[in-house]
């Protein structure tokens, strides 16, 4: 910043920002170092002169000094406070504030970096998350699909070679009773068919099992109908 627009600044000659912001100065105590030599490297004048100064403006009627305070924490928060005030600090202020600002950037380096950690652990959780449920859902209905085949196709398949074994046996006896004409033979034949059938009877889910269509129809039937209500 320059040195003069600063110096006018203190002694209020300048009263403007280049935005139109009003200045608001404020100086340290007059037995301050740090105005001392703020009064001498900027403002180019000692403290007593600047003060000299300042009784001849209020005197007359032209203006007050800037508000006064006892050390650099005091300025710090009249700036922090005051849109568009300025004020100076020492050396070491100037360091240690510097320092805060590194350190507040590094706090949030450090949380920037352990927020970007939990997201990559919380996307691999997730993903492993998912990954376990997609395959427990596939395993039951691998496992289903399994069960349905062990109970009804395998027995179906074992069932048709017994089922035509019988048959042929039948038919050959049949035809041998009636060939030879024999009655007894012939009897004989009505327990091969009887067991014929009965096999066919126990095993007829796997046969024909029953139709969605046929279980609503016997539903339907055996269900009791529902009232009816007429108005009088």
């Amino acid at each position: 910043m320059d040195r003069k627009f600063l110096a006018d600044a203190f002694l209020k000659k300048t009263t403007r920002w280049d935005d139109g912001e009003l200045i608001r100065p404020v100086d340290q105590v007059p037995d301050s170092p740090v105005r001392r030599k703020f009064s001498e490297d900027v403002v180019k004048r000692s403290v007593a002169a600047v003060r000299s100064y300042w009784q001849q403006v209020i005197f007359t009627g032209r203006g007050v000094p800037p508000p006064e305070v006892g050390g650099d924490d005091e300025v710090v928060r009249y700036v922090l406070k005051y849109s568009g005030a300025v004020g100076y600090v020492s050396e070491a202020q100037r360091r240690r504030g510097e320092g805060d600002s590194r350190s507040n950037r590094l706090s949030r380096m450090r949380l920037t970096f352990r927020a970007k950690l939990i997201a990559i652990v919380g996307a691999t959780a997730f993903a492993l998350l998912l990954f376990i449920v997609v395959g427990a859902v596939t395993a039951a209905r691998v496992r289903g699909q399994l069960a349905a085949i062990q109970e009804r196709y395998i027995p179906k398949v074992e069932l048709a070679p017994q089922l035509e074994g019988q048959f042929d046996l039948l038919r050959r006896d049949l035809q041998d009773a009636v060939a030879a004409r024999d009655g007894d033979a012939l009897d004989a034949t009505r327990d091969i068919k009887k067991g014929l059938v009965d096999r066919i009877v126990a095993a007829r889910d796997l046969i024909a099992p029953p139709t969605p269509r046929r279980s609503a129809a016997l539903s339907t039937t055996t269900t009791r109908p529902p009232s009816i209500f007429r108005g009088a």
